[in-house]
């Protein structure tokens, strides 16, 4: 049972990790992964993966194609086949 991870800018220098296809641990199938174990099990590592406060602000998480809402990732549980893009959202003119 895995999960796919991308991450974007900046996420992926600081964490050393771009893409990782990520087994679930048999006793955390049926529960789920929260988003902090995920990165955990992928090799992300680094004060951003503790915590999402800086300069540039909260991530933008994307979840089998959908936004999740900053305030519901606590909530957040992958499950096998999950897809999960963590990225910036940039802007500019």
């Amino acid at each position: 049972m895995t999960v796919s991870l991308v991450l974007g800018e900046p996420f992926w220098r600081d964490w050393g990790v771009r893409e990782a296809e990520v087994e679930i641990p048999p006793e955390r199938a049926a529960a789920g992964l929260t988003l902090r174990e995920l990165l955990a099990l992928a090799g992300a590592h680094g004060e951003a993966a503790e915590s999402w406060a800086g300069e540039e602000g909260p991530p933008s998480v994307f979840v089998n194609g959908r936004a999740v809402p900053g305030g519901r990732l606590k909530d957040l549980r992958l499950r096998d086949g999950d897809r999960v893009v963590v990225q910036l959202m940039l802007s500019g003119g």
